[in-house]
C-alpha cells in the first residue's frame, strides 16, 4: 500500500506542473540543462551530534521545468527529539518537479513531489530500535541565483505532509511523529547548459 501511494503521488505531481505551465509561449522554449546540487541542511544538522549527513540532487531541466531526483541521509540530534528516544536517522529518496517563472531555470520557482522517508529510532531505556517508512507529499519554493555561469545558490523552504498513519512503537513507548513538518535550507549547485 505504501509503494502504491508513493507512485500515485508521483503521477499526480507529474500532471500538476505541466498543466499549470500550459500558457508558456512555445517560441521561447529552448533552454535545456542538467546539473546537481548539494543541500547543506542535512550536513549541518547531522554534524551537531558529530554524525554524517548529506543530500545530493541530480536534475534535468527544459524550458521552465526542472525534474529532480534526491537522495539524503539525516541524523536528527537527540536534543531535538522526545527524551525517551535517541539515534533518529532518516534516509530519504524523492522525485520532485519544479516550475520556474523564467525560462532559463533561474529566479523564483515552486515545486511539488513525493518522498519516501526510511526512518529508524532507538528507545533509550530498552535499547530496541524501530524502523518504518513514511510516504510524504512535499511542496516548496525557492530562488536560484547564479553566482557564476555554472555555479548557483538556491535558498528554499518546503512543507512536508505525511500521508500514512500508523504508530511507531519501540520498547513499549510510542514515538510521536508530526503529520506536517517544514524545512528551509540552501543548496549549492552546478548547472550545465546542453
Amino acid at each position: 500500500m505504501k509503494t502504491k501511494l508513493f507512485f500515485i503521488s508521483m503521477i499526480i505531481t507529474a500532471a500538476i506542473i505541466p498543466i499549470s505551465a500550459q500558457g508558456i509561449n512555445t517560441e521561447t522554449r529552448d533552454i535545456k540543462a542538467a546539473g546537481y546540487a548539494v543541500d547543506l541542511f542535512p550536513t549541518v544538522l547531522s554534524s551537531i551530534d558529530k554524525e554524517p549527513g548529506y543530500s545530493f540532487q541530480a536534475w534535468a531541466g527544459f524550458d521552465q521545468i526542472k525534474i529532480r531526483i534526491v537522495a539524503a541521509h539525516l541524523y536528527q540530534p537527540d536534543r531535538l527529539i522526545d527524551d525517551d528516544f535517541k539515534n533518529y536517522e532518516m534516509n530519504v529518496t524523492a522525485f520532485i518537479i519544479d516550475y520556474f517563472f523564467r525560462n532559463d531555470l533561474t529566479g523564483f520557482w515552486i515545486g511539488t513531489g513525493a518522498e519516501l522517508w526510511n526512518c529508524s529510532i532507538e528507545n533509550k531505556s530498552s535499547g530496541k530500535t524501530a524502523e518504518w517508512t513514511d510516504n510524504i507529499l512535499t511542496a516548496g519554493a525557492g530562488y536560484v541565483w547564479k553566482i557564476t555561469e555554472n555555479v548557483y545558490l538556491d535558498p528554499f523552504a518546503a512543507v512536508h505532509y505525511r500521508m500514512n498513519d500508523g504508530k511507531v512503537t519501540t520498547g513499549g513507548e510510542e514515538f510521536k511523529r508530526q503529520r506536517i513538518s517544514a524545512s528551509a535550507s540552501i543548496k549549492i549547485g552546478y548547472m550545465l547548459n546542453l
